[in-house]
């Protein structure tokens, strides 16, 4: 894809509702960002490696959703809740590794707030 009619004062940021567990971001072969913690929204600003030439953007994901004690849920396979089952892990359900919300394309200005609480 490439977006059209941007100015200097414009920036592109590219917000994922969710990826599982951990994710990097590659932008045009550069890595633009990462994030960890399924279930949450981030968002990666792509501005500075958008072309400009009209070439095609390409994007691509990283993402890593083995069962390890730092994650959530906790896999590992100590005191899985059901003997014998697979893979042994200590929850009661099984996440799923990927991209699970949509990924959108966000033209804002250059200026403006960012990360109130």
């Amino acid at each position: 894809w490439a977006p059209l009619g941007l100015t200097p004062r414009q920036r592109v940021c590219l917000r994922f509702g969710s990826v599982n567990y951990s994710c990097e971001v590659y932008f045009n072969g550069e890595r633009a960002g990462a994030h960890e913690g399924g279930h949450l929204p981030f968002e990666v600003d792509v501005t500075c490696l958008l072309r400009s030439s009209g070439e095609p953007n390409l994007l691509v994901l990283r993402v890593d959703g083995r069962l390890e004690p730092t994650h959530v849920p906790p896999g590992g396979g100590w005191g899985a809740m059901a003997p014998g089952c697979f893979p042994r892990a200590s929850f009661d359900f099984y996440p799923f590794c990927g991209v699970q919300r949509s990924v959108q394309l966000c033209v804002r200005p250059a200026s403006g707030l960012e990360g109130l609480k």
